[in-house]
């Protein structure tokens, strides 16, 4: 076997093998005698037709193609380790002729990940501030929850609760068949389509109405799609929400001693969910700063597997058990959302790659008993504790956890790293 090695970028190699005319002779003799004891052949028992006869009847390129499925993979694995080369993945094999045999294969290796002077990044979080108007809104909303709907009798508008019979058709099938429906007016509201508050605003009660609203190029019944709805609607009851008044009662309502105390509590959940906002943006700009002094380079086997990983969590996502079933229902060609994916998996990827040399670099690990804390938080209080720690002791989701806390060590570490000041430094 003769191989030719090249460099390519994006850490790829190129290997051209050439296979030894011994090598494909052993390969198409082992082929034969398979084949000769599997096929029936008139006139000749199995295992004992002459290899000119097999070669007639199933034809020369067949036995190559059979000879070579069963040696390439082995001639690549000897070129790995002759070129001492460490693949993350499978390579693309191809074959460039087949007698005399010669293939090309593309191996991926590790990727290259150098980090620039993270020590350099100087970040703060945001201030946390709880403006009076947040918490003005918090407490509108509790008074929006203790309304209570009281009939009219005015012309509808916007905010009221409605009651009414929607007739609905789309080239005479039918689209809606509802009575006493009730339904709350709104401007921004798309259901059951477009624009349908809009056009029973200011009916009355017992009034009745008949009009047409196109149904969107995106529907998602792509049956309906771009067509118009032909509506007829009876209005049956008009009512508007009372508020209750911005008082102690308010607050004894929603089960607090007093309005000081129903703002106070808004205050603090507030805070604490501003907080845990301005750490995460800025573990985003920390990530992001470190991401911008590094240099990573990856094969583009990573990317389109990170992709992969991407479809299968929006078909998860959306209630799919198959990816397969989802790629069927999609309005568009999968080439199309993949390459939509594919900045999103290659930021996700360089971002796991310089945590992972920044994990190398200040010597950040993880043990068993990390790994058995985490464990126990998941299960909680499961009922059946056995089985769930049976789930859990899975060798390939304790290394999820490992990967996940390591994760998570890595960026603490790295927001220490980033608003840690040279004085307080010295101080320590």
């Amino acid at each position: 076997m003769k191989i030719t090695s090249e460099k390519m970028e994006h850490c790829q190699v190129t290997l051209r093998i050439e296979v030894d005319q011994g090598e494909m002779d052993k390969s198409l003799d082992k082929t034969y005698r398979r084949l000769s004891r599997k096929l029936s052949i008139p006139g000749f028992r199995k295992g004992k037709v002459p290899r000119v006869v097999l070669e007639q009847h199933v034809g020369r390129d067949t036995l190559l193609d059979e000879a070579l499925d069963d040696l390439l993979p082995e001639l690549y694995n000897q070129a790995l380790d002759s070129e001492k080369l460490d693949p993350v993945d499978k390579g693309q094999v191809e074959i460039l002729q087949k007698d005399p045999a010669v293939f090309k294969a593309i191996v991926p290796l590790k990727p290259e990940v150098e980090l620039g002077n993270y020590h350099d990044i100087k970040l703060d979080p945001d201030p946390v501030i709880v403006k009076d108007e947040e918490m003005d809104a918090v407490v509108q909303k509790f008074r929006e929850e203790q309304g209570v709907w009281n009939p009219v009798e005015r012309p509808s508008c916007m905010g009221d609760l409605l009651v009414i019979d929607v007739d609905a058709t789309i080239d005479g099938k039918p689209f809606l068949d509802h009575n006493d429906v009730a339904y709350e007016m709104k401007a921004d509201s798309i259901f059951p389509v477009q624009g349908f508050a809009a056009q029973i605003e200011g009916m009355s009660k017992n009034e009745e109405k008949t009009f047409t609203l196109p149904i969107p190029e995106d529907y998602r019944i792509k049956e309906f799609s771009g067509k118009e709805v032909q509506f007829h609607v009876t209005l049956k009851e008009i009512k508007e929400k009372e508020l209750p008044e911005i008082s102690d009662e308010l607050a004894r309502n929603a089960s607090y001693d007093s309005l000081e105390a129903l703002r106070d509590k808004i205050k603090e959940d507030l805070h604490t969910r501003a907080e845990a906002k301005s750490h995460a943006d800025l573990i985003d700009k920390a990530i992001a700063s470190l991401v911008e002094i590094s240099h990573v380079d990856f094969p583009p086997t990573m990317e389109n597997s990170e992709i992969d990983s991407l479809v299968e969590q929006q078909a998860s996502r959306l209630g799919y058990n198959k990816v397969s079933d989802y790629l069927v229902k999609l309005p568009r060609p999968e080439e199309e959302l993949r390459e939509d994916l594919r900045p999103a998996a290659r930021k996700r990827i360089i971002a796991s790659l310089v945590l992972g040399k920044l994990a190398q670099e200040e010597g950040v690990t993880v043990d068993s008993s990390e790994i058995d804390s985490r464990i126990k938080e998941m299960m909680g209080d499961s009922p059946d504790e056995g089985k769930m720690k049976k789930i859990l002791s899975v060798p390939q989701i304790r290394e999820s956890v490992k990967q996940s806390l390591l994760t998570q060590k890595t960026i603490d570490r790295l927001i220490k790293i980033i608003t840690t000041r040279d004085a307080e430094e010295k101080e320590v």
